[in-house]
């Protein structure tokens, strides 16, 4: 899973304004994750809101983005985040 999210966040780097700001929208969903199980279910089984956001976020707008990709991404950086926090 760690190497999955990792892969995701160095594709995403290639074109990291365009997934930047995707992952913004997609983290503010996985904000209510405070642990590493919990960010693991979110990924696995992702609620409907989650998947809306997705959707609107990757296939609304005027590019296209990979839902996989920015999910992954989305969850690599919410990792770092939870890390962050535990080391403060």
């Amino acid at each position: 899973m760690l190497h999955a999210w990792h892969d995701a966040l160095h594709q995403a780097s290639a074109e990291v304004d365009l997934y930047a700001c995707g992952a913004a929208v997609v983290m503010a969903q996985l904000g209510d994750c405070r642990t590493f199980e919990g960010l693991v279910t979110r990924f696995q089984e992702p609620d409907d809101d989650l998947v809306n956001v997705l959707i609107w976020v990757c296939w609304e707008g005027e590019i296209q983005l990979r839902p996989h990709l920015l999910f992954g991404a989305s969850c690599a950086l919410r990792l770092h985040q939870l890390i962050a926090e535990t080391t403060q």
